[in-house]
């Protein structure tokens, strides 16, 4: 990639994003591809409800279950994305109410080292904690692919990153 800069290179690849083609995209040596390949199915495993941290791929997450949701009821889930300070907590608890009266599953992993890979302009092992994360949720309860969002300070980079919402 001689002579193309990282933000042309990342441009394009984003371009690709929307546009939805499924090219290679460009990869920038060291870096991972931009790709959650979790996805909503049966669930594998028990979950219970209430607000809980449990460990993904080197780092950890918050996850709140209303107490209506049941394992074998589609529901919808918020992923939200902290910014530097790591506000996961102050976020999950101050939307507890909204959460159960919309029952939706509320996950907030916490980014590898301080703040996501993606604003230092390479995507990297928080691609693994997002994966792991959403792959944690997926298997413990039933999501409705349909009411899937994403929230918080970087959440828009990494779904016009490569991920279409679409395809969960």
């Amino acid at each position: 990639m001689r002579g193309l800069s990282r933000d042309f290179v990342r441009l394009v690849s984003v371009c690709c994003a929307i546009s939805g083609c499924n090219g290679g995209g460009f990869a920038i040596p060291g870096e991972v591809e931009p790709i959650l390949t979790a996805r909503p199915g049966a669930t594998t495993a028990t979950g219970s409800t209430g607000k809980s941290e449990f460990l993904v791929a080197g780092s950890s997450a918050v996850i709140y279950v209303p107490p209506v949701v049941r394992a074998d009821q589609p529901v919808g889930l918020a992923l939200f994305l902290h910014g530097a300070s790591r506000t996961v907590n102050f976020f999950v608890d101050g939307h507890k109410k909204i959460a159960d009266e919309a029952r939706v599953i509320i996950l907030a992993p916490y980014a590898s080292v301080g703040t996501w890979d993606a604003i230092h302009g390479v995507f990297s092992s928080d691609i693994a904690v997002l994966n792991g994360a959403l792959e944690w949720a997926f298997q413990r309860w039933t999501i409705d692919p349909a009411k899937i969002g994403m929230s918080g300070v970087l959440g828009w980079r990494y779904v016009l990153a490569r991920h279409r919402t679409s395809e969960w």
